[in-house]
């Protein structure tokens, strides 16, 4: 995949490692992508929280109470990098 216009720089391996993304990494092609607004991260652990159903049809939203847990690594260095809640 050509990262020549990627807005976020993100290390290959990462990328590789997120096999189950369905929408094909476009949060880094398009900024009109609107990514998924992290209410609440856990600092020491790296859990990222969202309330609603922003995840419903993510391959990395993980079901929890009202919302869900991200475990999108491509998302997570996305925060990790730029500290970007939404």
């Amino acid at each position: 995949m050509d990262r020549s216009n990627s807005r976020f720089e993100i290390d290959v391996e990462i990328v590789e490692a997120a096999q189950k993304c369905l929408d094909c990494h476009v949060c880094l092609e398009d900024p009109a992508f609107e990514l998924c607004r992290i209410d609440f991260v856990d600092d020491e652990s790296g859990v990222m929280v969202i309330f609603g159903d922003q995840c419903r049809d993510c391959g990395y939203g993980q079901s929890f109470g009202n919302g869900a847990l991200c475990l999108c690594p491509i998302r997570k260095e996305i925060h990790r990098k730029y500290g970007l809640m939404n």
